[in-house]
């Protein structure tokens, strides 16, 4: 079971990747928890872009049974122009600037559905 979990998430980050990659993202070095992350040009500013798929918990101490379904956390530099652009986004935190996407509840090995959302939500503000 752990072995078809990893694949999945390791899928997942492909899939992932690609897309943000076709988008004009740029990856930047891995931050505190090794997730991969990305920097993308907008017009709300730049949006900060980690893909969450708790593989980096492999590399810790203690009994790994798995985590929660993968994400991608979003967060904007400059929330006032996120604010601004995006408008009534319910998903916006008008605090913070995160932004993030949690299409994958549920997922199987296909990850299209909830990769076309997030392209879809990308590309209203590129």
């Amino acid at each position: 079971m752990c072995g078809r979990y990893l694949k999945r998430r390791k899928l997942f980050e492909q899939e992932a990747r690609a897309l943000l990659l076709r988008l004009g993202a740029v990856e930047q070095a891995k931050g505190q928890y090794d997730w991969t992350n990305f920097t993308l040009a907008t017009k709300a500013g730049e949006l900060r872009l980690s893909l969450s798929t708790d593989l980096w918990l492999l590399t810790q101490p203690g009994d790994w049974r798995g985590g929660h379904a993968p994400w991608i956390a979003c967060r904007f530099a400059d929330v006032a122009t996120a604010k601004r652009v995006l408008g009534s986004d319910d998903r916006l935190n008008p605090f913070s600037g995160k932004w993030n996407f949690h299409h994958w509840h549920n997922w199987t090995d296909d990850f299209a559905p909830g990769l076309n959302l997030l392209e879809y939500y990308l590309k209203k503000i590129l």
